[in-house]
């Protein structure tokens, strides 16, 4: 028994026939200075990559032409715009480095900014330079060489990459593209509606003539022997198709083996069967029947084949494994060395069937011969009777995906994440450059790697690889923002399902587009739209993952449409079905168990979001109390990212309750996963949360420090929107500094970030940006206040001071126009009430009440009138009124204490004007403040509005008699009493400790 394969006589170079397609080649390669594209369509094993092969030989050397290598789009790292520019950049390198050193530059720039952690516009610029970076490069150099561009294997992207590809081509200068695929005649309009019909030469290659047959067999001994009837019957049964004519006559594969089986003219017993007459007289469906025992004859020699030449069964696996096979996969599938297996491949690399990638060492089989072994192989007894032997290998692929270049591709991320720190701390700009390089490489081969895996892993375990495939590698790429990954991972999950025979459900399709639509895209309204009907057609009992997704996705949606109620029913909902499943599970805290981890994440994107929509409600409490629930999930469901997340929103949920140093611990936690997980644009969003958490604790000066830091994390990585938060940010707390030193330099420093800001969020103009932008203008508004304040202090000109104060009402005008425009009415109240203590300051009590008016009218159109203190003086605690929108709390405060500021001022006008001061307003004024502390100490008894509310009681009754204060003490203990406000006693101690220091 021969050790050594024997070598094919007809090679993967062989090349004859073709001179109409060659002719047309040769005039698009000729016409210098314009762009001109050669569409090839063909059915497999017809040739085309041939000619491309020959393209490449012809022109390849020929002076003033510069022609790549081919690129396939078998490999799935072209699968992406972004991929399949690297490659062309990689082709065209040879004509030296520096050629693209633009693009590079803004393809590193675009890492950067993804690596980070932008998403949205950012993003979408820098990837807009990329491809510009790119046109610029390549069209530099096509103005010194025409080139020409090899593609094949077309028909793999048609669906995901041909109307980007149509418009890629429209802007090259003096190139040549010849790209070949099957079934891409609906492609070609698309082409010809982009660059012009001018511009496009297109055939369907069709079987070889006779005497390309004859040509193409007479390369082989055998062939030399075949007579006429014989070589027209081939031609027949083959269509034409070179390369079933090499099978059939190359006397290496498998002729050796049937000459001395059976000695005949023949060369296939399919064409024994028939006389060349026969043939030509069969019907279409005889005549199909009559190519398919052809085909079947041919593949099933492999079999025999494989008795002679054992180490030949790796051709079996290569029709299984065949998204990225190398001689290690190979190897350890087979139990053979590395050495033995590389040897193997590199003797079939030559046969016609087989293809070999120079770049990754991967080899694949022509996809013809693969289909038809998969078809007419594999299913034969003698191969796979129960096809578990499919579903084996698939599985020990799975497990070498795993174990080996997933599991290497986290060590060397891990490594070249530790270097890219130490770069940072040392300012070693290049170094980092590196591992910036070399990181954004590995994700994408991670991300490619993952994506393949998908395919074997749902043909190894149809319904575990399906939960793997939605619950982890899709759902994590959308949140991701990963749109090339998930699309990817979908690509191949359509393509197991198709060799498995099977369709994927319609229902879950909908549930990924809704996924999609909500996370990514941020189009809330179609999600909903999707998933509304959904939930009709599922029932809990027969999918509960289903519908908890379907529940878990509606209250995302209604979270991020700020429609809290909604979004509340469906979280808590999801969390009551996801509950009884923890019950269920065999180790509730083990995240390597797949439904331990499949709940866990569940259960914490639930959580988070109910947390979420609570802060944005104003239920603070009950966020902290969702988030709270939600962490121990996030490590379980290993979502670090996540719960890095939930201690920053925490950290600041503490900080608008008054609990600096309980919010500052849990800050720190955050970024420190951030920092550790190199995200830069969220460990940016922490510093600067940080600023805002001083700013509610009143240390502006400590806030400074970490908002700066987080100017300059947004500014070095050329963040917008980072840039106008943190302008924002530290706007705000220099102009409580200022408003603290008097300083009229922090306040026009503070005037200018404030400025900044509001110019980004302008030109940002979508959600979050407009709540965002109304906020900046609230914090001008204040800027300006105090600026007049101070002013007025400093005994400047009326004029002077009256203008900081319009500049100050225009401003807060602004962020109660941008509040209502997003109908964040209960916002819109609170910047009312602003707008209220500013015409206070000024003196105008008309206007001030005319706004507490419209801030009472907007209230009560948005929350039941038993939301109010009883009217009918009933008594009614406040602790026992069932709140459906706890938010209306705090603005309910806000307005009450707007009443008693407007009462006190009109009190002590009274007084000044020489009057007996009315005690009506004072009366007022105490009844007032009375039911906003009770107010506010319902919604949090650690609030820094509360705290700034008994402040300014302390105020008041600072400005009082002995007399005047027994009164509004007084007139406190009645509006308790007469308001079942006993529990609330918080405003008559601080009376008490006021009076005790007087």
């Amino acid at each position: 028994m021969p050790e050594v394969i024997p070598q094919p006589e007809i090679t993967r170079e062989a090349f004859v026939g073709r001179d109409a397609e060659m002719s047309i080649i040769d005039s698009a390669i000729s016409d210098k200075g314009h762009l001109r594209v050669v569409n090839i369509q063909g059915a497999g094993g017809i040739g085309k990559t041939s000619i491309l092969c020959e393209v490449q030989r012809h022109y390849g050397e020929q002076y003033g032409l510069l022609v790549t290598e081919i690129i396939d789009f078998f490999d799935i790292a072209t699968h992406t715009p972004r991929g399949f520019l690297d490659e062309v950049v990689r082709e065209l390198s040879v004509e030296g480095e520096g050629l693209f050193e633009e693009y590079r530059k803004a393809r590193d720039r675009a890492d950067e900014i993804e690596l980070a952690g932008i998403t949205g516009p950012t993003l979408k610029d820098a990837q807009r330079d990329v491809r510009k970076a790119f046109g610029h490069c390549y069209n530099m150099l096509a103005a010194k060489k025409r080139i020409v561009l090899l593609i094949d294997t077309f028909e793999v992207v048609q669906h995901i990459l041909g109307k980007w590809l149509a418009g890629w081509l429209v802007g090259l200068e003096n190139t040549a593209v010849i790209i070949a695929g099957r079934r891409n005649s609906d492609w070609q309009d698309d082409l010809v509606a982009a660059v012009g019909s001018k511009a496009v030469d297109y055939f369907e290659l069709k079987g070889f003539e006779l005497e390309d047959t004859k040509e193409l067999l007479a390369l082989a001994e055998a062939g030399h022997a075949i007579g006429d009837e014989e070589r027209q019957k081939l031609q027949i049964l083959s269509e034409g198709r070179p390369i079933l004519l090499i099978l059939a006559v190359d006397r290496e594969w498998p002729i050796a083996l049937r000459a001395q089986r059976r000695p005949t003219k023949e060369r296939t017993a399919t064409g024994a069967k028939y006389t060349l007459d026969e043939l030509k007289a069969m019907s279409a469906g005889e005549l199909e029947q009559a190519r398919k025992d052809f085909k079947i004859e041919l593949v099933t020699e492999i079999l025999q084949f494989m008795d002679i030449y054992p180490r030949a069964e790796a051709i079996l696996y290569m029709a299984q494994v065949y998204k990225y096979l190398t001689a290690d996969i190979l190897a350890y599938l087979m139990d053979r060395t590395v050495a033995e297996i590389q040897e193997l491949l590199d003797r079939i690399a030559d046969w016609a069937f087989v293809k070999y990638d120079k770049r990754t060492r991967s080899y694949w089989l022509h996809d013809l011969i693969r289909e038809l072994i998969m078809d007419h192989v594999w299913p034969l007894p003698a191969t796979d009777p129960t096809g578990d032997e499919r579903k084996h290998i698939c599985g020990r692929t799975v497990k070498f995906y795993d174990d080996t270049l997933l599991a290497d591709i986290a060590e060397q991320e891990a490594e070249w994440l530790s270097r890219r720190k130490q770069a940072r701390l040392a300012g070693d700009d290049r170094q980092q450059l590196i591992a910036l390089r070399q990181l954004v490489s590995l994700k994408r081969r991670r991300q490619h790697y993952e994506a393949q895996r998908v395919y074997y892993d749902i043909i190894a375990d149809h319904e575990g690889g399906m939960v793997r495939y939605r619950e982890f590698v899709f759902v994590d790429n959308v949140w991701a923002r990963e749109r090339e990954a998930y699309k990817l991972a979908q690509q191949e999950r359509d393509l197991a399902m198709e060799a498995l025979g099977l369709a994927y459900p319609d229902y879950q399709r909908k549930l990924e587009e809704a996924r999609i639509n909500i996370v990514r895209e941020g189009e809330f309204d179609k999600g909903l739209a999707i998933l509304e009907p959904l939930l009709s057609e599922i029932e809990v009992e027969v999918d509960p993952h289903l519908y908890i997704d379907i529940l878990l996705y509606q209250g995302i949606a209604y979270t991020r449409k700020s429609e809290y109620e909604q979004a509340e029913e469906k979280l808590r909902s999801a969390i009551e079905v996801l509950k009884e499943l923890e019950k269920g599970l065999k180790a509730p805290l083990d995240s390597e168990d797949l439904n331990t981890r499949r709940v866990a994440r569940s259960l914490a994107r639930a959580c988070g979001n109910l947390g979420y929509g609570f802060m944005m409600a104003g239920r603070l409490s009950e966020s902290i109390g969702a988030y709270r629930e939600g962490l121990p999930y996030c490590k379980t469901g290993r979502l670090e990212d996540l719960r890095a997340a939930f201690l920053n929103d925490m950290a600041f949920a503490h900080a608008r309750l008054g609990r600096p140093e309980r919010a500052r611990r849990l800050w720190q936690k955050g970024l420190d996963i951030r920092e550790n997980l190199l995200y830069d644009y969220h460990t940016g969003l922490s510093y600067n949360t940080r600023g805002l958490m001083e700013y509610l604790a009143d240390q502006p000066y400590m806030g400074k420090e970490h908002s700066q830091k987080a100017l300059a994390i947004f500014e070095r990585i050329g963040d917008p929107r980072g840039i106008g938060l943190a302008h924002r940010v530290l706007g705000a707390l220099l102009g409580r500094i200022g408003q603290m030193e008097s300083s009229v330099d922090v306040l026009r420093e503070a005037e200018v970030h404030l400025a900044q800001a509001e110019k980004v969020f302008k030109e940002g103009g979508a959600a979050p940006e407009s709540s965002y932008l109304a906020d900046t203008c609230e914090k001008l508004g204040l800027l300006y206040c105090d600026w007049g304040k101070v002013s007025q202090a400093r005994g400047v000109a009326e004029d002077i001071v009256d203008g900081y104060f319009e500049r100050s009402e225009d401003c807060f005008e602004r962020c109660i126009g941008e509040y209502s425009r997003g109908k964040s009415t209960l916002r819109q109240v609170t910047a009312i009430e602003r707008l209220c203590g500013l015409y206070l300051d000024m003196g105008d009590l008309e206007k001030a009440e005319q706004r507490l008016k419209e801030m009472e009218r907007i209230i009560l159109s948005e929350v039941p009138r038993d939301y109010l203190l009883p009217a009918d003086k009933r008594k009614k605690a406040l602790d026992e009124i069932e709140f459906k929108r706890r938010e209306s709390i705090y603005p309910l405060g806000k307005l009450e204490r707007g009443k008693a500021r407007l009462a006190f001022s009109r009190y002590l006008e009274s007084k000044k004007a020489g009057e007996v001061g009315e005690l009506s307003y004072l009366k007022e004024t105490a009844k007032r403040y009375a039911l906003a502390c009770a107010y506010l100490e319902l919604h949090s008894s650690e609030a820094y509005a509360r705290g700034a509310t008994l402040n300014e009681v302390a105020s008041c009754i600072e400005e009082l008699s002995t007399q005047e204060i027994a009164e509004f003490k007084k007139q406190v203990e009645v509006t308790q009493c007469e308001y079942g406000l006993e529990g609330y006693p918080a405003i008559l101690e601080w009376i008490e400790d006021v009076i005790g220091v007087m």
